[in-house]
C-alpha cells in the first residue's frame, strides 16, 4: 500500500532528522562520515540515497492534496488533509537533513583529500531525472513548482537545496526562475490589480511614492 509505506517513511524521517542533526556534534562524527563515504562497499551510502529518493517524491507532494478514493472509504477530507500535509512536511524535514549532512560531511573530506569529488545531491538529482518521463516532470521539478502555490515550507526546503553545494545549478535546473517568476506575476495580480501595479508605479507623480511589500510566502 503506497500511502501506507508513505506514512512510515514520514515517521521514520522525523527520527532521521534528529540523528543526523545530533551525529554532526558527536565525536568522532567526521570520522564515521569519511569511513562511510571512501568504503569500497557503497551499500550503506546506497541505502540514504534511496531513502532521499523516496522522500522526495513524497516531499514534492501538494499540501493540499486529495486523495481520490477518500470518498469511497468513507472518510474525512480535512482529516485525509491534515494527516498528508503532516506526511510531506515530515519527508521534507527528512530530505533537508539528509542533503545537508552528506553536504557537511563531503566539504569536511575535501578539506583533507582535495581530490575527492563526491556529491550526494547530484547523486539524486541524477536518480530523480532518470526516473522521470521528462525534465518537467522529476520530483525536485515538482517540489520547485509548489512555489506557485505560495508554500513557505517548499521554498524552506529549497533555500537548503541552494546553500548545499551546486545547490543553485540543480535549483536552475529544476525550473526555480520560472516557478518564482510565475508566483511573483500571479502574487502582484492578487494584491495590485490585472495590471500587478506596474502602471501605477511607472506614472511619474506616483513613483518613489508606492511601495511593494515582498509576499510572506518567501519569508521562509
Amino acid at each position: 500500500d503506497i500511502s501506507r509505506n508513505n506514512e512510515r517513511a514520514a515517521i521514520l524521517s522525523c527520527g532521521l532528522t534528529v540523528i543526523l542533526a545530533s551525529m554532526k556534534n558527536l565525536a568522532g562524527a567526521e570520522t564515521f562520515g569519511e569511513k562511510m563515504l571512501l568504503r569500497s562497499s557503497w551499500g550503506e551510502q546506497d541505502a540514504y540515497l534511496n531513502a532521499a529518493i523516496h522522500l522526495v517524491r513524497i516531499a514534492s507532494q501538494s499540501l493540499n492534496g486529495n486523495d481520490p478514493s477518500l470518498a469511497a472509504t468513507g472518510g474525512s477530507a480535512s482529516q485525509y488533509n491534515e494527516k498528508e500535509k503532516s506526511m510531506v512536511l515530515a519527508a521534507r524535514s527528512g530530505l533537508t537533513s539528509l542533503i545537508t549532512y552528506f553536504d557537511w560531511l563531503e566539504a569536511k573530506l575535501r578539506e583533507q583529500v582535495p581530490a575527492f569529488d563526491d556529491c550526494f545531491l547530484l547523486k539524486l538529482y541524477s536518480s530523480d531525472n532518470n526516473a522521470a518521463v521528462s525534465p518537467d516532470t522529476t520530483s525536485l521539478a515538482r517540489l520547485a513548482s509548489l512555489l506557485q502555490a505560495y508554500d513557505v515550507n517548499a521554498a524552506f526546503t529549497l533555500q537548503q537545496v541552494a546553500s548545499c553545494r551546486n545547490g543553485t545549478y540543480f535549483l536552475l535546473n529544476m525550473g526555480v526562475t520560472t516557478a518564482l517568476i510565475s508566483a511573483a506575476s500571479n502574487y502582484a495580480k492578487e494584491v495590485y490589480g490585472p495590471g500587478g501595479g506596474l502602471d501605477e508605479i511607472l506614472e511619474r507623480e506616483s513613483y518613489g511614492v508606492r511601495e511593494i511589500q515582498p509576499p510572506d510566502f518567501l519569508h521562509g
